[in-house]
């Protein structure tokens, strides 16, 4: 039958004691009920139950204590731990420190509500006894955990945010060195239904964590294999139709500069300068002057808008008009080849041999010089001396 709770409390007798308790010093302890008009008790001897944090109770030691009676009821937990000073003598002390005797966690740190925490027992002499402690709670869970089981799984059911101890006494009623602690976190609902604490084998236990670690090792290579099976074709088909969209790119960008017409580049207007006269002449303009020499005259007969009399009358006006020109004496007497003047002429008339041109006809072609320059079809042949 399980002990029972809240039939006595406990304290020290001196109030005004503080968490440091000096060494081999023995203090009083004072057992009441648990309010005054609570008529229950717990029976007679009482025993002060010192679980250390982590180790044994040296100067330095930190430690939970609970007061139980001759059934085995415990009168709580205080919800801070105390700690060993050195006192007036430190005689008392067994630094008895053995690892032929440990226990020991699978989980450091932290635990959720209802996971597993995981205790393993070396040495001793079984059957052992497990006392699972939590600062600031009336209860201390005993379990007795029979031979030749060496290990228990408890099923987190301690109250959130406060430590917990788990201590390990075996048949001789040494304790195990280690004391395991632990604070559980999580939600307030302990009910864990269908999760329940339980002895076992450090073998078989071993084994099959072995075999769950080994599952999730396995799901997660599986996993990743899954991944890396759809991400390398997605990245290969992505960077494979960005590197194509940009090699169309880069072709149709070519194509149309290939096709594109280039720009028309006129060259500059060449300037002749005459020597001696300072006259500036424009190519173009000597081209223009070249298109009205060699510019047919335009035939009336080819005009559409003109009516047939107003043919007729142009085409005998420019008969008149021929005549009258042959008729006139410079057209008659135009030599038929050309003519230089002498030097003595030329500087009559202003000018000197250097820059006069001298212009040349073929048949019976003349070219009409004017001044200093000579406009001449483009079947002449033209030739400057100075």
């Amino acid at each position: 039958m399980p002990p029972d709770t809240n039939l006595f409390q406990w304290k020290f007798s001196d109030n005004f004691l503080g968490p440091q308790l000096p060494s081999c010093q023995s203090f009083g302890i004072t057992v009441e009920p648990v309010n005054a008009t609570n008529i229950t008790h717990g029976i007679p001897p009482f025993y002060m139950v010192a679980w250390e944090i982590g180790v044994d109770h040296p100067v330095g030691a930190s430690l939970m204590l609970n007061v139980v009676d001759s059934q085995g009821n415990g009168g709580g937990v205080p919800p801070q731990a105390y700690t060993v000073q050195s006192g007036q003598s430190t005689e008392c002390i067994v630094n008895s420190n053995q690892s032929d005797f440990t226990v020991s966690a699978n989980i450091t740190g932290t635990v959720n509500t209802c996971q597993p925490y995981g205790l393993r027992i070396h040495g001793g002499v079984p059957p052992y006894n497990l006392s699972l402690a939590q600062f600031n709670s009336p209860v201390v869970t005993n379990v007795t955990i029979p031979s030749p089981n060496d290990a228990f799984t408890y099923i987190n059911r301690a109250t959130p945010g406060y430590l917990l101890l788990a201590a390990v006494s075996d048949v001789t009623g040494r304790y195990a060195f280690g004391t395991p602690t632990i604070m559980p976190r999580g939600s307030e609902d302990v009910s864990c239904v269908g999760l329940n604490s339980s002895p076992g084998n450090t073998v078989l236990l071993n084994e099959e964590q072995d075999a769950q670690a080994g599952a999730v090792a396995k799901a997660k290579r599986r996993q990743i294999a899954t991944l890396a099976g759809i991400l390398i074709p997605l990245s290969i088909l992505i960077f494979g139709g960005a590197f194509i969209a940009y090699r169309y790119y880069i072709k149709q960008q070519r194509s149309k500069k290939e096709l594109a017409p280039e720009p028309l580049v006129l060259p500059e207007p060449k300037v002749v300068e005459e020597a001696g006269a300072g006259v500036l002449v424009g190519s173009s303009a000597v081209l223009e002057n070249q298109m009205l020499s060699i510019s047919p005259a335009a035939d009336p007969s080819l005009n559409p808008f003109l009516t047939e009399a107003e043919r007729t009358r142009v085409a005998l006006s420019d008969t008149s008009d021929l005549a009258s020109s042959t008729s006139r004496r410079g057209f008659v007497n135009f030599p038929t080849s050309s003519i230089r003047h002498s030097n003595k002429k030329a500087i009559e008339a202003g000018r000197t041999s250097s820059n006069l041109p001298i212009c040349t006809t073929k048949g019976s072609t003349a070219a009409v010089c004017a001044d200093a320059f000579c406009v001449l079809p483009f079947s002449y042949d033209y030739t400057a001396r100075r």
